[in-house]
């Protein structure tokens, strides 16, 4: 009902001319044909009928709150594969805490693995994005520390914008929980100050329309009679023009992002493909072998760079012996650029990819391969290699 009341307001947000609906924090007992179901129902009762866009947020699809086991996506088929194939168009994360003091380079290939995952099953992206978390004002607790996320002075927020920018998200999806005073909105603010510690209400809209080529207009003032009297000389002062602030030095590009995928962007002498990778099997497999080998690239320009090797093991508690060497192979130079063993108990976590890294200083021109030796011992599925 409230749908058809309010779905033909000009205000109200349509996708690709349909209306959107956000389905928040399903529950994970909910499945996706149930989804489907809920979603068929709505549609049968619009009035006139048409279609929607579904927003969907599914914590074991994307789950931005802690990296720490990113990406637990798409890509996992076994468990999430009806999500696939749902009516839902985008799925996004709530309460991305992970993403505010992440490195910018964690938060450019965080954003990236998002967007090529969704990408392959056809589902529009809204990288999930906030400035900061605070919850001591409503809920102090001596004895329990609330979650607390910095903004520093806009930067974090900035750093969210342009990663999510960079890689090509289609849509963001801004969390600013106002109603909830927990420190993640962006509406104007007196208690917001920028780098040189100076009041600026509109830091976060500000840099918002910044990073996304529009000009900055400061909305006027509400009516004096309607602001808390205790802030409204606050309010007054925050609204008075301010001189132009000189022009800042054009943002020099951030690094370029190479991603092979394991299962077409490489050889392999032992494995088999998977619909989000390339894995072996002990008993099937012949140890001591390369799983993924190649691809002898020339992009990769010269100077430092981390290769990040996103991977999986079925076990990680059996033993602590090495499973697999990763290395970085200048087949023009034939000679290691870089090289680690890794042991079982590396992984944090049977059956969820994880990222580990091996740094190298390339020539330009050279020939690369970012290889990966399986030793054996466990079964692993590789599903790509990222270069920073």
């Amino acid at each position: 009902e409230m749908l058809n009341l309010y779905k033909t307001h000009p205000a109200y947000l349509r996708i690709n001319g349909k209306p959107a609906i956000c389905i928040p924090f399903i529950d994970m007992n909910v499945t996706a044909p149930q989804i489907d179901d809920l979603i068929q129902g709505v549609k049968a009762r619009l009035a006139p009928p048409e279609d929607l866009y579904i927003i969907g947020i599914v914590v074991q699809v994307y789950n931005f709150v802690d990296l720490r086991h990113f990406p637990n996506t798409l890509l996992n088929l076994k468990p999430n594969k009806p999500w696939t194939e749902s009516k839902v168009n985008c799925f996004t994360s709530w309460t991305p805490n992970g993403m505010v003091e992440a490195s910018y380079a964690t938060k450019l290939v965080t954003y990236t693995n998002y967007v090529t995952d969704s990408r392959k099953f056809g589902k529009d992206t809204m990288a999930p994005m906030m400035p900061g978390f605070n919850d001591d004002d409503w809920r102090p607790d001596p004895q329990v520390p609330s979650k607390t996320l910095s903004r520093a002075a806009g930067e974090n927020w900035r750093q969210q914008i342009q990663a999510a920018i960079r890689a090509k998200s289609d849509f963001l999806f801004i969390q600013a929980w106002n109603e909830w005073h927990e420190g993640s909105q962006i509406e104007p603010s007196t208690s917001y100050q920028d780098k040189l510690n100076l009041s600026d209400p509109y830091l976060y809209l500000r840099v918002l329309a910044e990073e996304l080529g529009k000009a900055w207009e400061m909305p006027p003032p509400p009516p004096p009679g309607s602001i808390d009297s205790l802030r409204r000389q606050e309010v007054a002062n925050a609204s008075q023009p301010k001189p132009a602030p000189k022009p800042s030095p054009p943002p020099q590009p951030g690094p370029k992002v190479f991603q092979f995928p394991a299962d077409t962007g490489f050889q392999h002498q032992i494995g088999r493909p998977e619909p989000d990778g390339w894995s072996a099997t002990v008993g099937q497999d012949n140890p001591k072998k390369y799983l993924c080998f190649g691809p002898y690239t020339t992009l990769i320009p010269a100077g430092i760079h981390s290769a990040l090797f996103r991977i999986m093991i079925d076990n990680n508690r059996a033993d602590n012996n090495i499973v697999l060497t990763l290395d970085v192979w200048d087949a023009t130079g034939k000679k290691f650029l870089g090289k680690k063993d890794i042991r079982r108990k590396e992984f944090k976590a049977p059956f969820q990819y994880q990222d580990f890294e091996v740094k190298f200083k390339n020539v330009d021109g050279h020939q690369l391969e970012f290889r990966t030796f399986w030793h054996g011992a466990a079964w692993v599925k590789e599903n790509q290699v990222t270069i920073l």
